[in-house]
Parts: C-alpha cells; sequence; structure tokens
C-alpha cells in the first residue's frame, strides 16, 4: 500500500512525503507498558518467624491486560497490615523478562506478636499487589546431652506469653527428651536460661545473670520432655521507653553432670518428680556451721510440692523459703525421713529448698524426693514473665529476684 502510494505522489508531484513516512513505517507496533505487579508464585500461606519463607514468592512485571512485559524494576515486599516486619531478603531486581525471583523473604514478629499478615509488593510508578501469610513462632528445636547449638535472639522472634500481647522476652525454644527417671545437665548460655518440666503445663522458671557473664546451673530433669529456652536479658521498661534489651548471637550446651548438688555459684534447679541420691559432704554450702545443700523449684498456680528427705547417718532437716525475700514458708525434721507439704497461691512462683541436718557439722548421704501436683490445665496457664529491673547483685527467676547465696 505504501508503495502504491508513492507511485502515485511520483505522477502527481504532491511533496506529502515526510507525512507519509510517518505512518508508514516499519510496521511494528509501540511496545507494551507495565502498569502493575502479579504474582507468578505467592508466598507461603503458613510462615514461621526468622526463618525464610518455604515458598519464595516470584513477582512479574505486567501491563494493564495482565500480560507479561519485560521491565527493569526493583520490587520491595512490606508488611501492609497485622503484626509481622519483614527481616531480610525483601528487595529484588527483576530479571530480563520482568520477574522479581525472591529467595531470602523472612518475617518476624513485633514486640513478640505474631498472626495473620498482609504482603504488599511494590515497585515505583506500578500497581502493587498483596499476599496473605500466617505467621507463627518459630519451631522448638532438638536439643541433645553433649551438644551445643547456636542462634541469634532477634527482635523479630517470638517471646514468652501470649502473641496478642507486647512482650520483651523474646526467646528461642529447644527440647531435650530425657529418658532416665533423672536426667543431670549442666546447661550454659549468653543469655538469661529458663526450663520447663514434662508435667508443667505452660510455666517456666529461669535464671539470667546480669552481670554479663555467661550463665550456667545444674538441673535435675525428669523423664519426659523437657523444654530449655535462650532468652534475651531484659533491664527497665523498654516498652514504656526506657530500659535495655539484650539480642544477638548465642550458644547453649547441655553437657553431662552428676547429680551431686554442690555449692555452685547458682542454684541446680529440678524438675518433677525426682528421686535423687545426695550427700552432705565437703564442696556443699555451708550456712552457720550446717552442712547445706540447695535446690530451686517452681510452682505454677494452685500446684501443690511434696518433698521428702531420708537418711540414716543425720537427723534430716527440710526448709522451703520464698525464692524473692527468703522468708520461710515450711520446715520440717525427723529421725530417718523429713516431709513437707507446700500449696501454692494463684501466682506462680520459684522457691528454694534448703537441705541440712538438724545437728551442726553432720554429714552423709541421703534420698530426696520431689513431686508437684498440678491443677487441671484450665487452671494454670502461667509462663514467665518479662525479666523486670536487675542489679548486679541479684538473679532474676520467673518475675521474682533471688539473692545470690
Amino acid at each position: 500500500m505504501c508503495r502504491l502510494m508513492r507511485m502515485v505522489l511520483a505522477f502527481s508531484h504532491i511533496l506529502v512525503l515526510p507525512v507519509l513516512a510517518a505512518s508508514c513505517g516499519s510496521g511494528t507496533e509501540p511496545a507494551p507498558k507495565a502498569t502493575s505487579l502479579a504474582l507468578v508464585t505467592a508466598p507461603s500461606a503458613l510462615a514461621e518467624t526468622m526463618s525464610p519463607l518455604g515458598t519464595q514468592p516470584i513477582v512479574q512485571t505486567v501491563d494493564a491486560s495482565g500480560a507479561a512485559v519485560p521491565t527493569t524494576a526493583t520490587v520491595t515486599a512490606e508488611v501492609l497490615s497485622g503484626s509481622g516486619a519483614v527481616t531480610e531478603g525483601g528487595s529484588v531486581t527483576t530479571d530480563a523478562n520482568g520477574r522479581a525471583a525472591f529467595s531470602k523473604l523472612t518475617l518476624g514478629g513485633v514486640w513478640g506478636q505474631v498472626g495473620r499478615v498482609t504482603l504488599r509488593f511494590t515497585s515505583p510508578g506500578l500497581e502493587p499487589v498483596l499476599s496473605d501469610v500466617d505467621l507463627r513462632c518459630a519451631a522448638v528445636r532438638p536439643l541433645a546431652i553433649g551438644q551445643t547449638v547456636n542462634g541469634t535472639l532477634t527482635y523479630g522472634d517470638c517471646t514468652f506469653g501470649s502473641v496478642a500481647v507486647r512482650n520483651t522476652a523474646f526467646r528461642n525454644i529447644f527440647e531435650i527428651t530425657a529418658s532416665q527417671s533423672l536426667t543431670a545437665v549442666q546447661l550454659t548460655t549468653d543469655f538469661a536460661l529458663v526450663v520447663k518440666g514434662p508435667n508443667e503445663l505452660d510455666h517456666y522458671f529461669g535464671w539470667v545473670d546480669p552481670s554479663g557473664d555467661r550463665i550456667s546451673f545444674k538441673a535435675l530433669l525428669s523423664r519426659g520432655p523437657i523444654r530449655v529456652a535462650v532468652t534475651a536479658i531484659v533491664l527497665g521498661d523498654p516498652l514504656g521507653g526506657g530500659g535495655t534489651i539484650s539480642l544477638g548471637p548465642y550458644s547453649l550446651t547441655a553437657a553431662a553432670a552428676t547429680e551431686d548438688l554442690t555449692c555452685d555459684r547458682l542454684d541446680a534447679v529440678a524438675t518433677s518428680p525426682i528421686t535423687t541420691s545426695q550427700k552432705l559432704d565437703l564442696g556443699d554450702c555451708v550456712s552457720g556451721g550446717f552442712l547445706e545443700d540447695r535446690l530451686m523449684v517452681d510452682l505454677p498456680p494452685n500446684a501443690t510440692l511434696s518433698v521428702s528427705m531420708t537418711t540414716s547417718a543425720f537427723q534430716p532437716r527440710l526448709r522451703l523459703t520464698d525464692g524473692n525475700s527468703n522468708e520461710l514458708l515450711a520446715a520440717a525434721t525427723a529421725i530417718g525421713s523429713a516431709s513437707l507439704t507446700f500449696a501454692n497461691g494463684s501466682t506462680g512462683k520459684g522457691y528454694r529448698l534448703l537441705l541440712s541436718s538438724q545437728a551442726s557439722g553432720s554429714s552423709g548421704s541421703y534420698t530426696l524426693s520431689i513431686n508437684i501436683a498440678y491443677p487441671p490445665s484450665s487452671a494454670a496457664t502461667n509462663v514467665i514473665s518479662p525479666l523486670s529491673l536487675l542489679t548486679n547483685k541479684s538473679i532474676a527467676r520467673n518475675a521474682a529476684h533471688v539473692s545470690r547465696p
């Protein structure tokens, strides 16, 4: 058609060639322009905090009709709604086909809160695309005795307590499967450390050393799944605008240990039920001329503690004190076997068992039994609360402060 027109114009001597050149070009249409983003692959519907999404999203630049258009662009993922944040891998540049393939997109909670979040993928000048993700707390990791594991505490981790409530007690949880009726383990890490026994519902107890030293204490574990959590050290009230939170890389070691109680820097802890062979001897604590073993136990709300100390070597003496004030709450002594029972109130608390003799300087072997009777699960769901203000002269356990021995 364009050739015929040129022939006609040549005979008519009408000079309109510039106009015709514009309308009779190469015959190709203008390249389509990208107007929006579309999901080729949606992100995982379920995701764990601080772990890369199992299914990474792929986003395509498309035109108004939804057809793929090769476009150079940077695509960014952000949380539009919900309690979550993009913590890693949030921006990707498109390839030659206009596709942005994410590979490390990771989501974290906000002050321990998780749940349904809406992701929005954006790029300048293009309509965004949305996708929902159900964000959950990271899974419990296995921990074997004799093993050291490494991790990092971050603001994107979950915390103790309800995921619907802002919290500062960021934690990573591990689980030891104790196969013996009693397993002794030395737990060591860089931050706070808490332990939950197999029958303790959702109740935790633990230690933290605010001086900055590595925390290390012995734990006497009953048979079953034992959960151990590395927890942030919280000073003051960060949620209220003051205080600090210690986070970062850590290692956690669970080393085999002897069950004998000695006068360590931190008292040992015990889960329930256990029966253990102990001995008052050199290496134990000394209080007023009495050899003394010390053990921490924690009680959920409305739980009842039963303890017995049996020996023929001396007259046993049992005392139970408040983990915060050291107030004497219960005591028992008898020839052969001493026992006491203590009913906890409506708040989970930590307590210290003092195991000694009635006569000063007495020593010898004894058998210690500890059992905690738990209320129905609907009546107790307490967990460790955020660690409050600490000093270098105190140890925090649960919501209480415990003086060092």
